[in-house]
Formats: C-alpha cells, structure tokens, sequence
C-alpha cells in the first residue's frame, strides 16, 4: 500500500543470478512521502530513522543501496514521437517541451528519467518519469546520514517491466 519500508538483501553469485537471501518490512514512518505532492512531509531525520530501524532489526550494515520508490512519487508520462531526433541533446529538450504543461510542478525542480520504446514505422515511444529533486535528496541525504550508499533510485512498475522484459 506504500506505507512500508521493505529491505531486500541479494547476493551475487559467479556467472549465475543474484540470490534473495534476506526480505523484511516495517512500517514507513509517518511523515514519509507517498504522493508526488507529499515532498515537504518527511525530515531527513524521520526518513533516516526508519531506514537505520529496518536495517538493525535485519541485523544488517548499510552499504550499497538501491532505492525503489512507490509509482505515486512520480508524474509518469508515455510520449508518441513521430521519429527520432537526431541527438541525445534534442531529444531531451523534446521531451521536456511535451512534458512541460502536465507536470504538477517546475521543471527546474524534477529529476526527470526516460526510457525509449520502438513505435510504429519510425516513431519511437517514449516513458518518461519526473520525481521531484528536493524529494530524491531527502531520500539520499537520510541513506547517507547512515552509512548507506545510494546507487539506483527507480520506480515500482517500471523496475518490475524491466525485470520481467524478457519474458514479456
């Protein structure tokens, strides 16, 4: 329901996939962001509370981490573009113009992420997902105070299509 910290521990194996070793949850803290509009909810402190809980009651030691956040953080947006723009640069102010209007808050504020998708004869697909910057800091900045190590922050839904593409 997005109301729950989960801790998922993996660890690599030689040439073989990842192995789950460790699942827990615990409650959010109660000030935590669950909406894109909930940014100004949560202190560092609070966030980093709940984080160093979750990781004592597994007995585990902050380190490298990834973040996966709850889709409603997010505007997420799937763009049609009729072809594909000639560079990185392009294509980048492109999807900020066509974004622009629906986002719910500046521009200058997100952190935006896109990923392309193939479309009809030359079109391309676009998904693109903007979270508010101040938010992903405070999340970094409460992993940090820990001794964890921020690496990949993603989205839910589009962490599980990616994990699932090849049998899609």
């Amino acid at each position: 329901d997005g109301g729950d910290l989960t801790l998922v521990q993996t660890k690599a194996k030689r040439g073989a996939a990842p192995v789950l070793e460790l699942v827990r949850t615990a409650e959010l803290p109660q000030a935590a962001p669950l909406t894109i509009n909930d940014v100004d909810l949560a202190s560092t402190e609070t966030l980093a509370a709940g984080f160093s809980d979750l990781f004592l009651q597994c007995g585990v030691r902050p380190g490298k981490v990834s973040l996966v956040l709850p889709d409603n953080v997010a505007k997420i947006s799937l763009l049609d573009l009729p072809e594909r723009p000639p560079s990185k640069r392009q294509l980048e102010e492109l999807i900020r113009f066509k974004t622009r209007r629906g986002a719910p808050f500046r521009l200058s504020e997100a952190t935006m992420s896109y990923q392309l998708f193939p479309g009809e004869g030359r079109g391309i697909q676009v998904l693109v997902a903007m979270v508010r910057r101040g938010l992903i800091e405070r999340y970094e900045a409460a992993l940090d105070s820990i001794g964890a190590r921020p690496g990949l922050i993603d989205l839910c839904t589009p962490n599980l299509i990616n994990l699932f593409r090849g049998r899609l």
